[in-house]
């Protein structure tokens, strides 16, 4: 019973220790991806400054803030600008990943002014030189945003479940204006 206790005791011990060990570790990693997150929405946005993140682990709350202007929490936000948000913390999680994995994004523009996907495309291109990306749209606009910003790329459709390389963005972009959507 002795030894019972002593490992009672240690197992007391451990489960304390990891308590509050765990919630530390999640903060510093959490303050990690904010602070990147907050660069890129920056960037991205030119009128906020950054991410706050409030709340506990069950509950985080993300916030915009403004330089010398009231923060705003994401239900306060427009759309777009709250898709902003959490695209710059998904693209900010991405950067901090080890390993080089492809990434998907699947029209994850649509609700922004050509000014605000313009950044977007400019933060992406930044993204291609660790990683593959694959952004899919059925928007011609976003392919000559794509093809614009220098970022080498190949286009391609589908056409009946079937990929057709394109020769070109502008091949592309006249294929998507032509309906290509709907086969």
């Amino acid at each position: 019973s002795g030894l019972g206790y002593s490992i009672g005791s240690f197992d007391s011990q451990v489960a304390s220790t990891v308590c509050v060990f765990v919630p530390f570790q999640f903060k510093l990693e959490f303050d990690s991806l904010v602070d990147d997150a907050s660069a890129i929405f920056s960037e991205i946005t030119r009128e906020y400054d950054g991410i706050e993140l409030g709340g506990d682990l069950q509950d985080l709350e993300f916030r915009a803030t403004r330089p010398d202007r009231q923060d705003h929490g994401v239900g306060e936000l427009s759309r777009a600008t709250a898709e902003q948000l959490f695209l710059a913390v998904r693209l900010a999680r991405i950067r901090q990943t080890e390993v080089s994995l492809p990434v998907v994004i699947d029209d994850a523009t649509t609700n922004f002014d050509p000014n605000h996907a313009a950044r977007v495309f400019d933060v992406i291109g930044e993204l291609t030189e660790t990683n593959q990306v694959f952004f899919l749209t059925c928007h011609p606009d976003f392919v000559d945003l794509v093809s614009s910003n220098g970022t080498a790329s190949q286009c391609w459709g589908i056409d009946s479940g079937r990929f057709q390389g394109m020769e070109s963005a502008e091949a592309l972009r006249q294929w998507l204006g032509d309906g290509a959507t709907v086969r």
